[in-house]
């Protein structure tokens, strides 16, 4: 009788090894990147990455809506989910002062952030890319999503940029850079602002102006542009929450990804609060 238990567990170790490894590879991998401006507080991207604390209290990476968004979402898929932040030029998140850790700040946030997560360019078939940026942290993330999409059997699932900002970013190509433009996701939505007649001199919106807002320009031009693309107004380049909530939340781009990734109910995308999608 001995003899047969320790048979039967030496048998049904390896389907049990296997599922538990098959289970563990399904993942969600999240990048959040952050805007310039995102040294000093909890605003931005930062902030949908991890809860404000009490005066006085350090946030904890991890613990934000993000988070508490995409678990709720990937309920029931089968799949885990894994999540980072970066800043715009590719600095894991407590750098000192928000300084660049590397001297190709202003175009190499993309390589920066592979070299650090490198899991990014290994993901197989079961795993799930997801890449969230806003201002320049848009760009860096339209940049990455681009270079993940070359990658052998890559590409990122979902991209969301918003209202991205910058002057160097080129056109994701098909094959090399002298290619086609291209489209860095398999769902790419962005949002865009146009703020109230007396808010255009905040000074997030001052930022935005200087540092090249896209709004509805993309760099691979009218050819390959994001959809959904929603205008957020009035609201301004700074309001970062109220876009991923009425806009991208509200909106359905998440059920609709969702749907469109692990099957389901097809979800159409709409217009959220204070966000009209631009056909």
């Amino acid at each position: 009788m001995l003899l047969r238990r320790l048979l039967s567990l030496l048998i049904a170790a390896p389907l049990l090894f296997a599922t538990a490894a098959s289970a563990q590879s399904k993942q969600v991998l999240l990048v959040a990147i952050g805007g310039n401006s995102e040294c000093s507080d909890d605003t931005g991207i930062i902030g949908l990455f991890r809860d404000k604390a009490s005066p006085g209290q350090r946030t904890k990476p991890g613990s934000g809506k993000l988070q508490r968004t995409f678990k709720s979402l990937l309920d029931g898929t089968g799949h885990g989910y894994s999540e980072r932040y970066f800043s715009w030029t590719g600095d894991p998140i407590g750098q000192p002062g928000c300084l660049p850790g590397h001297a190709n700040w202003i175009r190499g946030g993309s390589a920066y952030i592979q070299a650090q997560w490198p899991e990014l360019n290994r993901a197989g078939a079961d795993q799930k890319i997801i890449i969230i940026g806003w201002s320049n942290g848009g760009a860096t993330a339209y940049e990455l999503a681009c270079d993940l999409s070359r990658r052998p059997g890559g590409g990122v699932s979902l991209l969301v940029t918003l209202d991205p900002v910058s002057w160097t970013t080129r056109a994701c190509a098909g094959g090399d850079d002298a290619g086609a433009p291209v489209a860095p996701a398999r769902l790419w939505a962005s949002v865009f602002t146009e703020s109230a007649a007396d808010q255009k001199t905040a000074a997030s919106n001052i930022i935005a102006f200087f540092g090249n807002a896209w709004n509805a320009n993309f760099p691979s031009g009218p050819a390959v542009r994001p959809q959904p693309l929603y205008r957020a107004s009035p609201m301004n380049h700074g309001h970062v929450f109220p876009m991923w909530r009425d806009c991208i939340v509200t909106g359905g781009v998440l059920a609709h990804w969702k749907a469109r990734t692990f099957g389901g109910d097809s979800v159409a995308v709409r217009s959220g609060r204070a966000c009209g999608l631009v056909r």
